[in-house]
């Protein structure tokens, strides 16, 4: 944003910075339109120079949260995550790059700007399969309860209320190895539930 302020002055910085929302939008869609609104932003700037009033025209898509009736931390977290994988979707696609027309932007297995292997397209697919669906992860907890399977860490006897059936859902089989046939997992067999710390340290370790 810096540099394009530098080369372009910042009316027409802001301009590119519309533009490239689009192109993201575009890279996106239909994806971003589950969860996210493209609504405008308004983060009240002082000054139309100001690094507030460059996030404004770049703003892509989000979601507000109400500042009286916040969600649970599993939401946020779940809505992190979605974005986060969107942001790496949009990479894949060509990122800010001019649109191909004669590529279908849909289609997340047509060559783009970046040459992205073939495996990672795949493993990116079936994380939006699986990762994704709160009902299957919600389903594991059901079965497998709230104790951490790892170090059996119960949030509830440590938190209260605060921490009542809470816990995370952990798939056992990484997506890099998952059989290309298979998108369906059992609750059950597939899935461990875990506390944050040890979920992370499973994700450390790769």
């Amino acid at each position: 944003m810096t540099a394009l302020r530098k080369e372009f002055g910042n009316p027409q910085a802001k301009e590119i910075l519309r533009n490239r929302a689009k192109i993201l939008r575009s890279r996106l869609s239909p994806e971003y339109q589950q969860l996210f609104s493209e609504a405008p932003i308004d983060l009240q700037s002082d000054s139309a120079s100001s690094r507030l009033a460059f996030y404004e025209p770049g703003h892509v898509f989000g979601v507000r949260y109400e500042n009286h009736n916040l969600p649970d931390e599993e939401k946020l977290r779940n809505d992190l995550s979605v974005m986060l994988e969107l942001y790496r979707l949009a990479t894949m696609r060509g990122g800010v790059n001019e649109l191909n027309i004669d590529t279908p932007i849909g289609d997340p297995l047509q060559p783009t700007d970046i040459d992205t292997p073939l495996e990672e397209k795949r493993n990116i697919r079936y994380h939006r399969v699986i990762e994704r669906n709160r009902r299957l992860a919600n389903r594991a907890k059901d079965i497998h309860g709230y104790t951490c399977q790892v170090c059996a860490f119960d949030f509830f006897k440590r938190y209260g209320e605060l921490g009542r059936e809470y816990i995370e859902a952990h798939h056992k089989i990484p997506i890099s190895i998952l059989p290309e046939n298979r998108t369906k997992l059992s609750p059950r067999d597939d899935f461990a539930v875990v506390c944050s710390n040890c979920h992370r340290m499973i994700h450390r370790k790769g």
